[in-house]
This record gives C-alpha cells, structure tokens and sequence, in this order.
C-alpha cells in the first residue's frame, strides 16, 4: 500500500539523520519516524512503538497515525540508503504506544478507539512554561495544564506523566532563569498538576553544537559552558533537582532523572527516595499495562548518562 500526501509529509520530517533508536532483544522499542525495522514483530514478540521523539505525532499527525493503525502498518524511508521500510501496526504485534507530546488534543477522539482495538499506551506530555522568546509556537500554559488534565481524567494519572524538561539556565526575553526561577516555576506546575500525574521527568539541556547555536540566537547567555548538560557543573544541577524533588514530593510526584544519572539520589524527600533513575521506555510501567505479554527490555537511551 502507498502512504498517502499526509503520512509522506511526516516521512520526510522523520528522516533526519539523528541518532536512530534501535531495536531490543525480547521485544523493545521501535519508533514511528525514529527507527522501523522490518516486519519482525509476533505475537510472542510484541513491541513497544514510541511515538515519537522526532515530532509530535499526537498534536500534527493524529488522524495520519489513526489512518496507519486501520491500515495496520506504517512505512518509513531509511535516511541511509533511502530503503523503503514497513513495521507493524497490529494490536497484537505492539506491545504498547508511547505518545511524547506538548498537545495531545488531537488525539483525544481516537483514545477510545485505540483502547477497542486492543492497544495499550500512555503519554509523555512536556510543560515548560518558558518565556514566549524561548517557546514561541508552544500553547500558553494555563491550556496546556487544561489539557493535561483532561487526559488524566480519560486514561488516569498512572498513564500520563509531567516532563519539565529540558532546564535552561541564563537569560531570555529579559527574563533570568536561575534556581529560584526554576524553583518557583516548577512549583507553580507542579500545584497545578497535582492528582493528575504521579511522575516527573527531568533533565538539563546537552549543549549540542546545532543547540547552542539556536540558544545563542535568543540570547547571548544561553548556550554558554562547557562543565556538562547545560554548562552547569554537576552540584549545581544535584542542588537544583534535589530541590524539585521535594517539591513534588509535596505535590504526591517523584521526580525521575532523564539520561543524567549524576542526579540520581538527590533530594530531601526519603519517602520518595529522592531522585529516581528515569526509562522513558519504563518496563515496568508495560507491565502493568499489558501482564499477558512475556518481553524484556534492555535500556538503549538516546543520549550518555
């Protein structure tokens, strides 16, 4: 079957030559618009579809994903070789979807047709709320904290979970993003997300080449050092996340730490064990989620820890 225009436009969006996720033994990940091997998904093996890190499926691309899932099956074009590739879409070849989004509104009308069809997902929904200058296409917050609890309320709290990432320390749109900012920006969400999510993912920006260079167009004091993920040194980023934790903690949220495993631990908050290591890709989350189907998981993240 030929894609239609809409699933070829998202192609073209998808086949950037970043870091391609790669395939797990025992089932594992695969990603729409990331890495789609071959059709080897089985009954036996099912898979975990992450859609997607490339782009924002659930906001841009619902009805072309709802489209594919009818069709049982999704195409994509190897950057490297430019091979036509096929993965399977079944319900029962996918272990579960992973959404990653800012606006799942989108999606919203498909979430009981999914469930019919006998998948299992849950969401990764980022809320920031940076200056304009930093996010100047993203919803305000106040309706990005509507939304967010408008999905809690369809699929649980257990299946959407807050990401307050990536932390930027400097300066932008006359605004200075220092500890007490992030502090006091982060309890605002937090309060407000309360009882809608049980997790928090964090992580500092990684002060790649192409990245600092679009930071230090907003800003000359963004971009800036060289200690490690966003120029700050690693007790600097310890003192910040551990603050986060607790006040999440008091907001009934642990906070998970993304691809930093320097973080892991920090924190005031001993009855969530302060700082967790974060699996985006969480197995045990799967688990619960589907019980009847038998895979593991090896951790394959995308960036060092």
């Amino acid at each position: 079957m030929v894609a239609e225009a809409e699933p070829l436009q998202a192609a073209r969006l998808w086949s950037s030559k970043r870091t391609l996720a790669r395939t797990v033994e025992g089932g594992g990940t695969i990603s729409a618009g990331e890495s789609l091997p071959g059709i080897g998904a089985t009954p036996e093996r099912p898979r975990v579809v992450s859609v997607s890190r490339r782009t924002d499926v659930p906001a841009f691309y619902s009805r072309w994903f709802m489209n594919r899932v009818r069709a049982g099956f999704c195409e994509w074009v190897n950057p490297f070789g430019g091979r036509l590739q096929r993965v399977s879409l079944r319900p029962q070849d996918v272990a579960a979807f992973v959404f990653w989004t800012r606006n799942p509104s989108a999606l919203f009308p498909y979430l009981r047709d999914l469930e019919r069809r006998g998948f299992s997902f849950y969401f990764h929904f980022t809320i920031n709320a940076y200056p304009p200058a930093l996010e100047p296409s993203n919803p305000p917050p106040r309706l990005s904290i509507e939304r967010f609890r408008a999905l809690s309320d369809r699929v649980g709290p257990e299946r959407v979970f807050w990401r307050f990432d990536p932390i930027l320390v400097g300066e932008a749109g006359g605004v200075e993003m220092d500890f007490e900012y992030h502090c006091r920006r982060f309890e605002k969400l937090a309060k407000a997300l309360s009882g809608y999510t049980r997790r928090c993912y964090v992580s500092f920006v990684s002060l790649y080449r192409k990245t600092r260079y679009n930071l230090e167009k907003v800003s000359s004091r963004l971009g800036k050092g060289s200690a490690g993920p966003a120029g700050l040194p690693v007790e600097e980023r310890r003192r910040l996340a551990g603050e986060l934790a607790a006040i999440g903690a008091g907001f009934g949220m642990t906070l998970y730490s993304c691809c930093d495993d320097a973080l892991v631990g920090a924190g005031t908050a001993p009855a969530q064990g302060g700082v967790q290591k974060a699996r985006c890709v969480d197995p045990d989350v799967i688990r619960r989620l589907r019980p009847d189907v038998p895979f593991v998981l090896r951790p394959r993240p995308t960036r060092d820890q």
